[in-house]
């Protein structure tokens, strides 16, 4: 499993997402781009467990920022790579939100 990085820091400025998610989206950020990723794997670096990590994964998903594409290798398995998005995408295309100053 690998992921593909397209971007950073629009997330975290996202008021649709909660600092879970935020969290769970810097540390993806933060791993190197040989990294298997597996929510096993990303279980491992958090206190928080695999119920936390699977509805932070989901939040992302639904707001657009991962991808889990599902894929099958030569032996039959199958996998998910993960793609990552600085800016919320849909099956529609790119969501551009706007910025705010405080």
């Amino acid at each position: 499993m690998s992921a593909s990085l397209v971007g950073s820091e629009m997330c975290i400025r996202d008021r649709n997402l909660s600092l879970k998610a935020k969290g769970l989206f810097s540390i993806i950020l933060s791993l190197p781009d040989n990294w298997q990723f597996s929510n096993e794997g990303l279980c491992s670096l958090c206190k928080e467990g695999k119920m936390a990590v699977d509805t932070a994964i989901k939040e992302l998903k639904d707001n657009g920022y991962l991808k889990l594409i599902r894929k099958q290798n030569s032996l039959g398995t199958f996998y998910y790579d993960y793609e990552v998005y600085e800016n919320p995408h849909t099956q529609l295309g790119h969501i551009d939100l706007p910025f705010t100053d405080n």
